[in-house]
């Protein structure tokens, strides 16, 4: 069967204002732009563009993948378990679970839980719902509503990871709130953690200088599971 690949720039997004006070785009329109009511929006970040292009080749392969490995339903739709996903392409996803949660999101698989889990859900049915894909959608915020990490607008970050001036300060840890000396101090966005403290809040793997992130939520997160809850909406 052919099927349409769409690009991200593809997508049409809704313009405008949302309950809580952000917009939608697309990844290819400009930066800025004004809000219903004249408020300006968030300029886009490449970085943003750049996981919602990722997020959006993920949900595309994931589809592929379902219709190659999965069978045949009742209804005629294709489907498989999540375990035998979970096996078979434990080389091609890195998140798998976050992948077809945000797939869940787009209305492009649906399944019978909040968060699949390898071993307890083994048995849980996935089922593709449309074998194509409209795309991703990059939220964007008010800029009267963001409120900057670490401080006042305008204000410069600390030194960053493993930024000198908290370490000689022997500061709390962020995680432990337990003094951090300078033999095992990690500084990131302004606060000071232990080595063995500084881990993603999803998969808990400690992070490193080249393999973390702060979600808007402020909490931290490997780059992979960043990605997911950027584009998750949550």
């Amino acid at each position: 069967m052919m099927r349409r690949r769409l690009s991200i720039s593809d997508r049409l997004f809704p313009q405008g204002d949302t309950n809580d006070g952000a917009g939608t785009s697309s990844a290819g329109a400009g930066a800025g732009g004004d809000a219903a009511g004249g408020d300006e929006l968030e300029e886009l970040d490449p970085r943003a563009i750049e996981a919602a292009a990722w997020t959006d080749k993920e949900i595309r392969k994931l589809i592929d993948e379902i219709i190659a490995r999965g069978y045949t339903d009742d209804d005629g739709k294709h489907a498989i378990t999540f375990g035998q996903l979970f096996d078979e392409t434990d080389q091609i996803f890195d998140a798998l679970s976050g992948i077809l949660k945000t797939a869940k999101k787009y209305k492009v698989v649906a399944f019978d839980a909040e968060q699949l889990w390898q071993g307890q859900n083994d048995d849980t049915v996935i089922t593709l719902l449309k074998e194509d894909h409209a795309g991703i959608e990059i939220k964007r915020r008010k800029k009267s509503s963001l409120v900057p990490i670490g401080g006042a607008p305008g204000r410069k970050g600390s030194m960053g990871f493993g930024g000198v001036s908290l370490a000689t300060q022997n500061a709390k840890c962020h995680v432990c709130e337990k003094t951090v000396y300078q033999v095992e101090f990690v500084g990131a966005s302004d606060k000071a953690f232990h080595k063995n403290c500084f881990r993603c809040c999803t998969c808990n793997n400690k992070l490193s200088q080249n393999d973390y992130a702060v979600g808007h939520d402020r909490k931290f997160r490997c780059n992979a599971h960043h990605k997911e809850f950027e584009m998750s909406g949550l």
